[in-house]
């Protein structure tokens, strides 16, 4: 499974910040794309976080450079999936200044835990996903029963369906904390793949603390409040509109009606094979609105 989507219902704020993040990250890789192999060797090592250059207070300005470098189209594509999935909402809930210095600050701090972990390793760490884990880590502090629309995949056949938040990212949490463990050890750090999961862990723990610095109230509620109809484990299916597009929405249930959390479903009688639904107030017609942090890829070095 994996996720494409999340609720952006309550957001007012046009993600500025974050289309910049990520306009900025696609152009540094065509330029890593349009250089020669020794070009982008001296160029990796230039802007990358080489830990023992940092141990020894050389280079410190790489610890913010590295989040903008990616070593692979799959790590950049998976990157910026993830951070336009989530970043909209927690910059929607930050402000603009206050997500931008966020991210800065999540990204610093995953490319220094790893340093203190490896303090003596020559490979350069380069990638978004610290930073990335950060706003991971807010958006479980904030909206942890937010719903992620994940694909899950059957025989080959795709399903779209809402999975909660703490679920989602809980579950990449652990895999990170319990990689990372691992890779303390000598006979599993050459397996790990070339992946700084410290950079991971240290992005996700800043996230969880900085969040707390810049976070509005106000904005916070108003997005709960717009969510508070949605429910999880539900299936999304493509419904045209009366305009004629088409956008995601959750399936009908047998009633052919979208039913809110607060309806009790009863068999009416043992005659009728149909359920009736019995509903408090209003039935609902209108779908939840929602946008993987893949195992990054970079051959020769860590990719955070």
């Amino acid at each position: 499974m994996f996720p494409i989507g999340d609720e952006h219902n309550g957001r007012r704020l046009t993600p500025y910040v974050n289309y910049a993040l990520i306009a900025v990250n696609i152009l540094v890789f065509f330029v890593e794309a349009s250089l020669s192999e020794r070009q982008l060797f001296d160029f990796i090592f230039r802007w990358g976080t080489v830990p023992r250059e940092v141990s020894e207070g050389r280079e410190l300005f790489t610890l913010l450079t590295a989040i903008f470098l990616h070593g692979g189209w799959l790590h950049l594509g998976g990157n910026m999936l993830f951070l336009w999935v989530f970043g909209d909402n927690i910059e929607d809930t930050l402000g603009h200044w206050g997500y931008l210095t966020f991210y800065l600050l999540c990204g610093v701090a995953a490319s220094s835990l790893q340093v203190f972990v490896d303090p003596q390793s020559g490979i350069p760490i380069v990638g978004a996903s610290g930073a990335i884990a950060g706003v991971l880590g807010a958006y479980l502090i904030l909206f942890p029963h937010g719903n992620i629309r994940t694909v899950f995949l059957f025989v080959f056949i795709p399903f779209v369906i809402l999975i909660p938040a703490w679920i989602q990212i809980g579950l990449w949490a652990l895999t990170q904390f319990m990689y990372g463990y691992a890779a303390l050890g000598v006979e599993t750090r050459a397996t790990s793949g070339g992946v700084a999961y410290f950079a991971h862990i240290g992005g996700f723990i800043a996230g969880i603390v900085l969040v707390w610095l810049f976070r509005d109230e106000d904005a916070i509620a108003r997005q709960k409040a717009a969510r508070a109809d949605t429910r999880a484990f539900q299936r999304i299916e493509r419904r045209q509109t009366a305009d004629g597009s088409e956008k995601d929405a959750p399936r009908e249930g047998r009633c052919g009606l979208v039913v809110p959390p607060s309806a009790v479903c009863r068999p009416p009688s043992v005659v009728s094979r149909s359920a009736v639904c019995r509903l408090p107030s209003a039935v609902s017609l209108g779908g939840s609105h929602a946008p993987f942090l893949p195992t990054p890829d970079r051959p020769g070095g860590a990719d955070g």
